[in-house]
């Protein structure tokens, strides 16, 4: 597969995370030599390996898409009277790859999007735990509850939009069908 050139962009994007989650990684040792029993300096490392996770799934996302562009190129290229043909050929490469790849909704997602989405999380997950347990000094279950919180209610709405748009579309059951 040929390769997509990388912009500098993202590179500088990926260069970025990395060396920032090194940084943390290096300054938690540090304070987890001096404090081997705090919480909040494991969940730092935590992060810290997250954000370079982060990085190398983002340096990754676009790679998958190659086919894709060759495809819409090629079917760019045959005119406007083979249209049909090449929506035939778009949706063939869309769906190349369905063992990399899961539909949800109609947009697949790909093994390295979830990846990088499970990262981004899991970063945004120790940050709010160590922004509640050592700047606000709430207990180490009350950062837990306010950390279900923070990542939950985002998670919770997008599952209420996705149920929301099945039942419009009227693929979901009403509440009148689901006893039956």
């Amino acid at each position: 597969m040929p390769r997509r050139p990388v912009s500098r962009l993202a590179i500088a994007i990926t260069l970025i995370a990395v060396i920032g989650g090194i940084a943390i990684i290096v300054l938690s040792v540090r304070d987890l030599v001096q404090r081997p029993t705090d919480d909040v300096v494991w969940v730092r490392l935590l992060a810290g390996a997250a954000i370079i996770g982060w990085g190398v799934a983002f340096s990754m996302l676009g790679r998958y898409d190659a086919n894709a562009d060759d495809a819409d190129d090629a079917a760019d290229s045959r005119g406007a009277d083979d249209a049909a043909d090449s929506r035939g050929a778009d949706d063939a490469a869309d769906s190349r790859g369905a063992d990399d790849a899961v539909a949800l909704g109609s947009t697949p997602v790909r093994p390295v999007q979830r990846a990088a989405t499970a990262f981004m999380w899991t970063a945004i997950a120790a940050w709010a735990y160590e922004i509640l347990r050592s700047w606000f000094g709430w207990t180490v279950w009350g950062s837990a509850l306010g950390l279900v919180v923070v990542c939950g209610l985002p998670v919770l709405n997008q599952f209420l939009d996705r149920v929301i748009a099945r039942r419009e579309a009227g693929d979901a059951p009403g509440p009148e069908n689901a006893a039956g």
